[in-house]
């Protein structure tokens, strides 16, 4: 399953890390995160995880 996240950038985090942890793929909007820590800590869970995590517009 593919779940397109269109949200507020403060809420990008949360959401997506939601998602992951729920074995879901995901694409987000830009930017991934508002910081480049909350963005590095979902690349390592979307890669731990097996899953797609990827960034459109």
């Amino acid at each position: 399953m593919w779940v397109f996240v269109h949200t507020s950038t403060v809420t990008h985090y949360q959401v997506v890390s939601e998602l992951l942890q729920a074995g879901v793929h995901v694409c987000v909007d830009k930017p991934l995160a508002d910081n480049l820590a909350d963005a590095e800590r979902l690349i390592d869970l979307a890669a731990q995880k097996k899953l797609t995590l990827m960034v459109g517009l």
